[in-house]
């Protein structure tokens, strides 16, 4: 019986040391130095639903990530707006979207299952008056997820927008698909919880090592 509990110590002691180094070698990816490698990439606006304005958008991300790990996204874009005149612009919401890099459908998608961060829509971001041109830049906190069943995922993102003057009001939306390829990694390949198992199974041996000087004391 006692041969057998060692065994069993053993393999999870030897699956521990090994899923600890592993694990490691990922961390040092995604918080090191090429983790923290922040890739820059700038797309022009895709046109979704009219032509009164044209723009684009640049964004910052880490392009490996922890799935459900917080991360941050770093962003500015600028919308040049086709108008006559200087009209009045209310951002109302940003969102940030991961898709398998073959998709085709559309962002704005209410039921998009894959919406894993954004700013508004509640009462608009910001509102710029008297404008022919706006420039807006900040960051979003995204909840990275992976997609089952797709290897190549991209992040996206949409950008929703009013414009109005005294005689006339239309809505808006520009974003980029496909915008920047990302690497997630799955929630159980964070380091912290196999080296714990690791250092319990330490812990065990220490103590059966205690154990069998004792018994051979007496």
């Amino acid at each position: 019986m006692r041969k057998v509990f060692y065994l069993i110590l053993t393999i999870v002691t030897v699956s521990f040391i090994i899923m600890a180094v592993y694990t490691d070698t990922t961390a040092r990816v995604v918080y090191g130095h090429y983790g923290r490698e922040r890739i820059e990439k700038t797309e022009a606006f895709q046109y979704l639903d009219d032509d009164s304005h044209f723009g684009a958008i640049t964004i910052f991300a880490q392009p490996v990530m922890y799935e459900s790990v917080e991360t941050t996204v770093s962003f500015n874009f600028t919308i040049n707006i086709i108008s006559s005149t200087p009209v009045n612009l209310t951002i109302e919401y940003i969102r940030f979207y991961f898709a398998p890099e073959n998709r085709s459908a559309y962002l704005d998608d209410e039921d998009f299952p894959w919406l894993v961060g954004g700013m508004g829509p509640y009462g608009g971001i910001v509102t710029v008056v008297n404008a022919s041109t706006v420039t807006f830049r900040g960051h979003v906190h995204i909840s990275p997820i992976i997609i089952e069943g797709e290897e190549n995922i991209s992040l996206d993102v949409v950008v929703s927008f009013e414009l109005w003057n005294h005689s006339t009001y239309w809505s808006g939306q520009g974003g980029a698909l496909q915008i920047l390829p990302v690497e997630i990694v799955p929630a159980y390949l964070q380091s912290e919880g196999w080296f714990l198992g690791m250092e319990v199974t330490f812990l065990v041996w220490g103590i059966v090592l205690i154990n069998n000087i004792r018994v051979r004391r007496d």
